[in-house]
């Protein structure tokens, strides 16, 4: 017996009605919630990069500022631009791409600050160049570190075939030596590293392809110095190795007021430090490096080509790591260079010195019998090649 459609229809089963409910609302309840998710982001995204900038104007004159300043502006700033367009403009409400906007003032702003001039300077008549490397290794290599990460890194060293190589975070003396060997006969090095009782890890390292001496460093609050001279073609260049506690709610002011205090002595005992250079862990905005650049140092960094930021390495936002040069030495180039196993990148400096002969040498120092015999036992003393023991203490 065949049915007709309407009898058909008449006998199918009712549909239940309360299953399909969840689905009839699910859209509009998923659409709100990932609104106000949008909206909410955009909010806190537009706080933090409005906190960020009033950091950067104020700068670390308190903790509370210090904070402030360490807002990474340029990942926010990325994040803020992403949301806005996938929001098409509208992620805050008001004016469309205001986020965008806002985003876009402080990639400007980091750019101004983070982005070198890319100047360079060659060499002229009368003058030679020192190459300096800093690098902050972490160790070795970070927290896998062993003999391949550290060969990896002594390789990326001797590529760029240094005058002298400093090391933050350096490790033991024992790895050191195998980059000396590295660099070369003649080669030397000295390194302090902290006490293993110590809540505060460091470890400094000066390598060079010639001689070297320790000399008694300044004390510095929250942070650790270590003073080296190194004979450079006969001119010694002093260096201060410098390298700042990473907590982030101690304040820089007196760690960078005591290594300006420190050079300014050192001037005015004519003795002035040439390079002070290390791991900082303060960006370059901090006020505590107005003095020293009222002292004629010159921060190397900021004449490199490109993004000069060090840290993180895979995603560098804070400029912590520096090389400032006395008004007595001429920069010729800065770059920067991302090395395998360790959370820093590594800047190579290329430094311009006038050729002194030994004539020149006793005419700077106008005719002081002390300092006249000085510069002839030192040149006695190269010339007759002293043992390494004899300048390493």
């Amino acid at each position: 017996m065949k049915h007709s459609p309407a009898t058909a229809s008449s006998i199918d089963p009712p549909t239940d009605s309360s299953s399909d409910a969840p689905t009839a609302i699910a859209g509009p309840r998923s659409c709100h919630a990932a609104r106000l998710f949008g909206r909410l982001a955009a909010f806190g995204l537009a706080l933090l990069i409005l906190a960020g900038g009033l950091g950067q104007a104020l700068r670390d004159r308190s903790t509370a500022t210090a904070l402030l300043m360490y807002i990474p502006l340029p990942l926010l700033a990325g994040s803020a631009l992403a949301l806005d367009a996938a929001w098409r403009g509208r992620s805050l409400i008001g004016p469309r791409f205001a986020l965008t906007a806002l985003a876009l003032v402080a990639s400007a702003w980091s750019a101004w600050w983070l982005i070198g001039s890319g100047q360079e300077r060659p060499a002229a008549a009368g003058e030679r160049e020192i190459s300096v490397l800093h690098w902050n290794v972490q160790w070795g290599g970070g927290f896998f570190r062993g003999p391949r990460t550290w060969t990896a890194q002594r390789a990326a060293i001797v590529a760029k075939h240094p005058d002298l190589v400093i090391l933050s975070e350096a490790p033991p003396d024992d790895w050191l030596a195998q980059l000396v060997s590295d660099l070369g006969p003649g080669s030397s090095l000295v390194s302090i590293h902290h006490d293993p009782r110590s809540s505060y890890w460091y470890g400094l390292a000066v390598i060079s392809r010639r001689l070297l001496r320790q000399e008694p460093a300044p004390s510095l609050p929250n942070g650790s110095a270590f003073s080296v001279v190194a004979e450079v073609d006969g001119r010694d260049l002093r260096l201060l190795v410098v390298d700042g506690i990473s907590t982030p709610t101690r304040s820089r002011l007196p760690f960078l007021a005591a290594i300006a205090d420190s050079c300014r002595q050192a001037r005015e005992q004519g003795r002035p430090y040439d390079l002070v250079l290390g791991d900082f862990n303060t960006p370059s905005r901090s006020l505590g490096f107005d003095e020293l650049e009222g002292l004629g140092y010159t921060l190397a960094g900021r004449s490199a080509a490109g993004w000069r930021a060090t840290f993180p390495a895979w995603l560098p936002v804070y400029d912590i790591d520096h090389v400032w040069l006395a008004p007595e030495l001429t920069l010729a180039s800065c770059s920067f260079f991302n090395g395998s196993h360790t959370d820093q990148r590594g800047q190579f400096v290329r430094i311009l010195e006038k050729v002194r002969t030994h004539a020149n040498k006793l005419k700077l120092h106008n005719g002081n019998p002390s300092q006249i015999e000085n510069i002839k036992n030192t040149n006695k003393h190269v010339n007759n090649k002293i043992q390494l023991s004899d300048y390493v203490k």
